[in-house]
C-alpha cells in the first residue's frame, strides 16, 4: 500500500502525464501529416491517412490548449495573490 503526503498530488500528476501523452501524439500524427505526400502509397490511402490525421490534430489540439489556458489561469490567479500578500 502506497501512502500519499498530498491528496491532489497523484491528480495533478496523472493530469500533467495525460497532456505529455497528447503532445507526444499530437507531435507524431503531425509528422505522418508532413511524411504521407512522400510515401509511395496510391492516392486513396494517402487521402485517407491526411483525413485521419487532420481529425486527430483539430480534435485534440483544441482540447490540450484549452487544459493549458486553465493551468495558466490558475496559475496566474495564484501569482496575483501572492503579489497582493507580499505587498
Amino acid at each position: 500500500t502506497a501512502i500519499s503526503i498530498e491528496p491532489g498530488f497523484d491528480e495533478e500528476l496523472e493530469e500533467s502525464v495525460k497532456q505529455q501523452q497528447i503532445f507526444e501524439k499530437l507531435k507524431i500524427h503531425k509528422e505522418v501529416l508532413s511524411a504521407a505526400k512522400h510515401q509511395p502509397w496510391t492516392l486513396r490511402k494517402k487521402v485517407k491517412v491526411v483525413r485521419q490525421a487532420k481529425s486527430y490534430i483539430r480534435s485534440h489540439e483544441g482540447e490540450l490548449q484549452s487544459r493549458l489556458a486553465q493551468s495558466r489561469n490558475t496559475r496566474d490567479a495564484l501569482a496575483r495573490a501572492s503579489i497582493f500578500v507580499n505587498k
